[in-house]
């Protein structure tokens, strides 16, 4: 369901119904020394912070913050970080989301503890998933999968750390797998490219951030941080919860679209942001918002918000 206040700019009962609603909030005025952005991202912070207290989530993960424009969720990344809230930019990343990448964080996963049913588990369901079973002739996805994790115990001689990332992969013989499951010589380059971009990632966050295989590819999977997008990324990805921030005129639709199909791919960006979220969303606007030039705008909330059902909304107790 979606919640939300006219005052305050976010909302969020804590009984999770499964319908689904949006929110208008309306921040009318600047307090003190901060701006309205900074409101906004505080709203955000302590809305996070009471999933967190109150159970609704486990980890970060579960939560994306989205917006149409990546600069409109810059000012909310700094205050996570005085808040202490875990965030990652997804556009950091320059691999795709596709089954390779994803069994390659579930082998450096194993990798990590190789006698972990739940990590080979995961690995058993992404091979099954990819067909790479069937051409393993009578081996089904079980048998691939605990051939991967003896590879590892047996075939490993490096440590387990994020620049090793390649070599762990090997040792597993990830590559062989790759082959096996595409239809083609152009579908192995293509996901070997992107197996590439992932070890680069895997590396480059790494250096970046200091932490650990396990932390860091964690981060790439979108566990313990919460995950910032635009609504164009945001596209088949799913979460708990999902703050989709900047929902004004000028941002969303986007101030450049003039025309009736220009608003139509407008309405699908806001459509997309708005189902990502499995369990409640929070839709915020402000009145007032910093430019690029450092100006205050005064702004309207979007037009599209006008299309929710007023029997969806529900008010900031």
């Amino acid at each position: 369901r979606l919640a939300g206040g006219r005052t305050m700019m976010l909302a969020g009962r804590q009984n999770f119904e499964p319908h689904c609603g949006t929110i208008r909030a309306d921040l009318s005025s600047i307090e003190g020394q901060r701006s309205i952005d900074e409101i906004e991202g505080e709203a955000i912070a302590k809305q996070i912070g009471e999933l967190m207290r109150n159970g609704h989530i486990q980890h970060f993960g579960e939560i994306s913050v989205i917006a149409r424009a990546r600069w409109r969720s810059k000012l909310i990344t700094q205050i996570f970080d005085k808040n202490k809230i875990n965030w990652f930019d997804r556009s950091q990343i320059s691999f795709d989301d596709s089954w390779e990448a994803l069994l390659a964080i579930s082998i450096l996963e194993l990798s990590v503890n190789t006698d972990s049913s739940d990590c080979l588990y995961n690995v058993m369901s992404l091979i099954e998933s990819s067909w790479v079973a069937l051409q393993h002739s009578t081996d089904d996805a079980l048998d691939v999968a605990i051939r991967i994790q003896t590879d590892l115990k047996t075939n490993l001689n490096c440590s387990i750390a994020p620049e090793n990332a390649r070599d762990i992969l090997s040792a597993a013989n990830l590559w062989k797998l790759v082959k096996l499951a595409s239809w083609s010589e152009a579908e192995t380059k293509n996901r070997m490219a992107n197996l590439e971009r992932l070890i680069r990632d895997i590396t480059d966050l790494a250096t970046q951030t200091k932490l650990n295989i396990k932390d860091t590819i964690s981060r790439l999977a979108g566990i313990g941080a919460v995950q910032i997008l635009t609504g164009q990324e945001s596209k088949g990805r799913e979460f708990n919860h999902v703050f989709f921030i900047g929902i004004e005129e000028g941002l969303l639709p986007d101030r450049r679209a003039n025309n009736d199909e220009q608003i139509a791919e407008e309405r699908r960006i806001f459509y997309v942001g708005l189902t990502r979220a499995k369990k409640t969303a929070y839709l915020s606007s402000v009145s007032q918002r910093i430019t690029h030039w450092g100006t205050i705008q005064t702004v309207k909330p979007s037009r599209f918000l006008s299309s929710i059902p007023v029997d969806l909304l529900s008010d900031f107790p």
